[in-house]
Parts: structure tokens; C-alpha cells; sequence
């Protein structure tokens, strides 16, 4: 079976994932008899998006398997998405590759990615881990809290020295590597892999060749040097959903069908990943809660996050303390904040994500729980 990005056109918009009640969002038919053509492959189109930019499919035949194998003919560069039998040929086709990616849900629960912040000014624990006076590392303070990490099985550590709270200003890159550096030969000889949570390919270079194994970037690459650092050193990389930037982000938070635009950036920078080398089993997709998102689009997009593993990646997502939880618990300061965190990290479980990172593990028998339930029960589509 083919997968999501190896269709043709993978860089065109409108990727398939599932919605409410058996419907697909996918490309329009842009003819009638495209129309009668899908209707013959068993789709029906029902509706369109706010922006009439997308087409919602009644697939019911989808849920229990594709009706017939599709494929095509010829290499992918002759494909007409003009003529009205190729086109819907190709829309069918991405809808049957994205369901069989949609039904792959994960064999075990969510991982752990501890979060550890060096930063003086993050806005849940800046400071933490940083000497009160001078702002540089404390070794002790550091040890303590992978400790406690490394006692709740965390898979991964991701250190950061850039606050991406809404509003913060870029770290120019030797003031991250201040922080990184130590804290990475501080920490490289333990058995857990090391992330850098980076922006900046300069950064990312110096901390894999120190000893990191991936790259947590909320960017999705903007850099244009830092495809092809990852691709070189072979890491993992986390391709995060933002518009704009940590100063300029919470300007950004319209959108006309939230969950298939985020879709859509997400492959597009996937795509481009692949494009330079990257290799698919590297990528993990992170939908970005926080991030030109306001509190309704949080939540909508925590409810659905699972629609996202019809893109072929796994999903990382991390809710840990976010400053939308604010609205429904009015009176937790953001270090107050973990049971709501491990509420949100459970409803992402139950919707097969793959890790989840956080400030802490002590609450991960919640998401565990949920995903077990999810994976033992109806709630999750079988072949």
C-alpha cells in the first residue's frame, strides 16, 4: 500500500482525514463528471468547507475497507488532475491511503518527551534549572529533574535554551548553545536520547554533533540550513504547525476549517522534508497547541488530533501547562496546571498519539489508561 506522501500531487492542499460521521475531507471534484466518477468508486460528495475550498466525502464504504485497489498508471508526473476520471481516481486514492494510515494506531501507549527548559523566562518553570543570580545552568538543579524524568520512563529529553511562550523574542544562537552545550555533556552519557528544542540550524548542528539524537523544531524547518543538518546527521525530527512567530503568532488565530489547514501545513512541510533528504521514518508531526491557535481552537484541535495520522506521521503533541487551560481553570498559576495537562494528554492518547511531551511524567497513568481503552474498544477503526 502506497503511503500518504508517496501519491501524486502529494504537494497539492486538501489531504484526506477523516471527520464526524463517515465523512472524508478531501479535493474537490471541480466537474460533474468527476463527480459521477467518484460516485461510482463509492464517494459521494455532501458538502464544503467555510472557504468552499474543500470538498466533505460520504465514504461509508471506507470505514470497513477501501471498494477496490486503486492505482495508477504510468509515472506520477502524467497524471492530469484536469481530466475528470484522474482526478477523482487520485481523490479516491488519497482517501483510501490516508484511512489505512488512520487505522494504524499505535501499539503501545504514548511515549514521554520530559521537557526541560533552560531558559530564564518560560512560562510555566523559567528559571528552574538556571542559577538565580548569574541565569547560567545549575548541574545539580538539572540532575535532580532528569531524576525524576528518568523515574517516569521518559523516552526522550528535550532541552530548550528559546522561550516560544506567545510574545518571546528570539535567542541569538551561541546565547542558546550557552546552555545547551553544558547541559548535553552533562547529560549525553545517560541512557536517555537527548532533543534539542531548536529553531536554528547552528544550534542544532553543534548539539547533534555533541551528542542529541533529535530535533524538536515548532519552526517545521523555516530555517532553510536546518533540512539539511537533520538529513546529514540522520536525526529525528518533530515538524510543528505555527503561522508567524512566537512575537507575531496570537495575531494569527482565524481560520476558515481549522483542522484541514493544519493538515495541509503539515504535509506541505513534510513534503518538504522528504524533498531534502530527510527520510520518512526521521519525521514526527506536531499539530502546535498554543501556537496561532486561540482557547476554542486548542480544544477543537485536541479532540481531533487523530484525524492527523492519516497523514502517514506519527503525531507528537504537547498541552503540557498551555496558557489555554487558563479559561477553564482560572485559578492555577501555569506550574499548577498538570492534572488538567494529563486530562488533554489522555484524549490525545485515546487518539493514538505517539508521544506526548510534558513537564512531567508522575501523571502518564492517566494517558496509559486511555490508551488502552481506546485500543481494546470500538473507539478506534479496524480492518
Amino acid at each position: 500500500m502506497l503511503q500518504p506522501w508517496e501519491l501524486p500531487h502529494h504537494e497539492e492542499k486538501h489531504h484526506a482525514i477523516p471527520l464526524e460521521n463517515g465523512l472524508w475531507r478531501g479535493p474537490r471534484p471541480e466537474s460533474k463528471a468527476c463527480e459521477q466518477a467518484l460516485q461510482k468508486k463509492g464517494l459521494v460528495a455532501v458538502g464544503e468547507s467555510k472557504d468552499c475550498a474543500t470538498r466533505y466525502y460520504l465514504a461509508p464504504h471506507f470505514i470497513e475497507a477501501p471498494k477496490e485497489n486503486i492505482t495508477f498508471s504510468g509515472p506520477v508526473e502524467v497524471i492530469d488532475l484536469t481530466d475528470p476520471e484522474a482526478r477523482a481516481t487520485w481523490i479516491t486514492q488519497r482517501i483510501a491511503v490516508g484511512l489505512q494510515s488512520w487505522k494504524e494506531f499505535p501499539q503501545h501507549p504514548p511515549a514521554f518527551m520530559a521537557i526541560l527548559n533552560l531558559t530564564p523566562d518560560s512560562f510555566s518553570d523559567g528559571g528552574t534549572l538556571t542559577h538565580p543570580t548569574t541565569g547560567h545552568l545549575s548541574p545539580d538543579r538539572l540532575l535532580e529533574r532528569v531524576a525524576e524524568h528518568e523515574q517516569h520512563q521518559a523516552a526522550w529529553l528535550d532541552l530548550g535554551a528559546e522561550s516560544t511562550r506567545p510574545g518571546a523574542k528570539a535567542i541569538p544562537a551561541q546565547q542558546q548553545l550557552e546552555q545547551l552545550l553544558p547541559a548535553i555533556s552533562l547529560l549525553h552519557n545517560k541512557k536517555t536520547p537527548l532533543s534539542v528544542d531548536t529553531r536554528s540550524a547552528e544550534v542544532a548542528e553543534a548539539c547533534l554533533q555533541a551528542g542529541a539524537t533529535m530535533v524538536n523544531d515548532v519552526s517545521a524547518l523555516a530555517d532553510p540550513l536546518l533540512a539539511r543538518v537533520c538529513a546529514q546527521h540522520s536525526c529525528r525530527i518533530v515538524l510543528m504547525h505555527h503561522r508567524g512567530t512566537p512575537e507575531t503568532m496570537q495575531n494569527r488565530t482565524t481560520y476558515a476549517h481549522l483542522l484541514g489547514e493544519v493538515a495541509d501545513a503539515l504535509a506541505a512541510r513534510a513534503a518538504y522534508a522528504l524533498s531534502q533528504g530527510i527520510h520518512p521514518s526521521q519525521i514526527l508531526l506536531d499539530p502546535g497547541i498554543g501556537f496561532a491557535k486561540d482557547t476554542p481552537s486548542n480544544l477543537k484541535l485536541l479532540g481531533h488530533c487523530g484525524a492527523l495520522r492519516a497523514l502517514g506521521f506519527p503525531l507528537l503533541l504537547g498541552p503540557s501547562r498551555k496558557s489555554f487551560m487558563s479559561t477553564l481553570l482560572p485559578q492555577s498559576a501555569p506550574a499548577q496546571r498538570d492534572l488538567g495537562s494529563a486530562g488533554a494528554a489522555a484524549i490525545c492518547a485515546a487518539q493514538g498519539v505517539y508521544a506526548l511531551r510534558m513537564h512531567t511524567g508522575r501523571f502518564q497513568d492517566a494517558w496509559q489508561m486511555a490508551w488502552s481503552i481506546a485500543n481494546a474498544s470500538s473507539l478506534i477503526p479496524r480492518t
